[in-house]
């Protein structure tokens, strides 16, 4: 391993909720995020003109303080969620950069149901859009000059998370271990996050190994492709193609089942490559947004490529039946011992 070297900075603003940590070695630079622990960057570490990672457009607000149903419920930090949405996505795009963890959700959070007096009713469990870990403070577990280690407890989920961070070179090896915190076996959805944005986005080029594509479960009104119904099946090639600057707003979720887990992006000379056990995580998720969400804090302007993948096919609620332990003959379906389970992810910028 190369030698780490550790830095607490800022990133996107001076507030204290921009405080993140550097990690570099002469060769590759992390930032990562203390709130949310976002990997806001990667990049040369002695040139950081080129970061594929997306940072939005918008000013980031603390979202440990934005509640985590947006407006429903009128809590403390509604007014500051409206100009985030004011609905479950709230928290999350208020602090959101580069790579994010979801857990124990990918997607919006599920309807639980309750009894009032003789009356069963349905209620949003007490989730942001794709989980605790993107919103709430991490914190420092152990360090030296090898590897960097934070964690998080996520008390919704009853779970503990934690990341470590090994640089060698050009490459990261991320290791996380997530732990039932009640001693109690759980079955949880878990996605790695990555989004890819401008300048780095435009005319770049992606490569990954998968065996099938699929529509979102809904109909999405400005999918690239409208004529194909929902969980109808996609031409990969066409799939992967990012959208040129000057076409038309679009915008769609389309799944695809991994051969090989592993993605690369390409652009500006350069690579940046994730892999990973397809054991872990069978499916890659294609995000495209193309200047078609119009409302805050998106205002039409944002271009992103998310490369998410996942134990889950779709970022949506609770699957249905049909789709809840497989779908195409491809697990969906991610279990947590009361031991723990750990996942190795290798990052490579060269």
């Amino acid at each position: 391993m190369s030698l780490l070297k550790i830095k607490e900075v800022f990133w996107r603003g001076s507030d204290p909720f921009h405080s993140a940590w550097r990690l570099s070695n002469d060769k590759i630079r992390l930032t990562v995020m203390k709130l949310g622990g976002h990997i806001a960057q990667i990049s040369d570490d002695t040139d950081e003109a080129v970061n594929p990672l997306w940072q939005p457009h918008w000013d980031s607000k603390d979202a440990s303080k934005i509640p985590y149903d947006g407006t429903a419920s009128l809590k403390r930090g509604w007014v500051m969620a409206k100009n985030f949405g004011g609905d479950a996505e709230s928290a999350l795009l208020a602090g959101i950069v580069g790579h994010n963890l979801c857990i124990d959700r990918f997607g919006p959070p599920r309807m639980i149901e309750y009894q009032q007096g003789k009356f069963t009713k349905q209620k949003q469990e007490w989730r942001p859009v794709h989980g605790e870990a993107g919103v709430l403070p991490w914190v420092v577990e152990s360090q030296d000059n090898e590897q960097f280690r934070i964690k998080v407890e996520l008390p919704e989920a009853k779970l503990a998370v934690s990341r470590c961070f090994q640089l060698d070179g050009q490459h990261v090896n991320l290791e996380t271990t997530v732990t039932p915190t009640d001693g109690i076996e759980k079955e949880i959805e878990w996605c790695e996050h990555v989004t890819i944005g401008d300048p780095f986005l435009d005319g770049a080029q992606i490569e990954a190994d998968v065996k099938g594509a699929w529509m979102f479960p809904e109909k999405l009104e400005s999918s690239r492709f409208p004529n194909i119904p929902p969980l109808g099946e996609v031409p990969f090639s066409e799939a992967i193609k990012i959208p040129g600057k000057t076409d038309p707003p679009c915008g769609d979720v389309i799944t695809s089942a991994v051969n090989d887990g592993y993605f690369k992006v390409s652009n500006h000379g350069k690579t940046l490559a994730y892999s990973w056990s397809k054991e872990d995580f069978p499916w890659l998720c294609l995000w495209t947004e193309h200047l078609s969400r119009t409302g805050l804090p998106w205002e039409g302007v944002e271009r992103t490529r998310g490369l998410e993948f996942s134990s889950k096919a779709f970022p949506e609620g609770e699957p249905p039946a049909e789709r809840k332990s497989e779908f195409q003959g491809v697990s969906t379906s991610c279990h947590i011992p009361v031991s723990g389970r750990t996942t190795n992810v290798s990052i490579s910028w060269m």
